[in-house]
């Protein structure tokens, strides 16, 4: 449930956060700091990337953006219209499911291990930076002066059944 809802955003990879967002960052590698940035607005505009690592970010080297095609491969369902405006300031409940395919993974990172009982390194968040009330939070603490979701070193486990 949140309050302040506003989507404005439309097209597969812009700037989603700006909007009513949920990030998911995940390391599917146990001994790697590159991992994947899902970004989805609560009208279910989605901004994917590959990042590299936070070394090569800095540097500007590291984003890789998931191409269109690879990004059709995605499933997704979503509560609220596409857009979103004005925005909803009584409180909301709206939901984004999306099914990743594991093949989307291996054409970025190479053949993966066993699904069952692997363990990936993730953070969950929730970002609006562009609403009336602009507003950060995250699943697991990430530790920075400034909302910066992309510090790999503050994800957590994850262990698939």
């Amino acid at each position: 449930e949140g309050r302040y809802v506003r989507a404005v955003t439309q097209r597969f990879q812009d700037g989603v956060c700006g909007d009513s967002c949920v990030e998911f960052f995940v390391s599917p590698l146990p001994d790697s700091l590159a991992y994947f940035n899902f970004e989805v607005n609560c009208g279910g505009t989605m901004l994917l990337h590959h990042c590299r690592g936070p070394k090569g970010r800095a540097a500007g080297l590291s984003w890789v953006p998931v191409s269109g095609e690879d990004g059709k491969t995605i499933t997704m369902a979503h509560t609220m219209p596409e857009i979103v405006e004005p925005e909803i300031s009584e409180a909301t409940i709206w939901t984004i499911e999306y099914h990743v395919p594991f093949a989307l993974f291996e054409k970025y990172l190479g053949p993966m291990p066993g699904r069952a009982g692997a363990a990936w390194r993730a953070n969950f968040y929730k970002c609006g930076d562009r609403t009336s009330h602009p507003h950060w939070g995250a699943w697991a603490p990430v530790d920075t002066q400034n909302p910066n979701f992309h510090v790999p070193e503050s994800f957590q486990s994850i262990v698939f059944g």
